[in-house]
């Protein structure tokens, strides 16, 4: 995936009209946003120079406003780190008490 990332954001130089230029830059958006994604289900936190060498930002400040930007993404970034720990969501909780007394009470039924 990086490697097709990269082969984006390289072909913005080398597009054959400048026409193309909006259409370069909205597909490398929607990969940069996709990556971000990714990076916060992953992680529970980054290096800020790391999230910026993955979401592939010249610098500090871009990643920066991207995040502040992003509010979707829900992140947070304190000393020198980019904290995911706020866009996780936690899983499921299941019933499994009430699951085993219906289960229960079904074999119940069936003697």
């Amino acid at each position: 995936m990086e490697g097709a990332y990269n082969q984006l954001f390289n072909a913005r130089q080398t597009v054959p009209h400048e026409a193309y230029d909006f259409f370069i830059d909205l597909l490398a958006e929607t990969f940069r946003d996709e990556i971000a994604d990714c990076s916060a289900q992953a992680y529970d936190y980054l290096l800020i120079s790391d999230a910026k060498k993955m979401l592939l930002f010249s610098c500090d400040q871009q990643l920066v406003k991207y995040i502040s930007e992003a509010i979707q993404h829900e992140w947070d970034v304190q000393n020198c780190l980019v904290l995911f720990h706020m866009a996780k969501s936690k899983p499921p909780a299941i019933p499994s008490f009430q699951q085993i007394k219906r289960t229960i009470s079904y074999v119940k039924e069936l003697d």
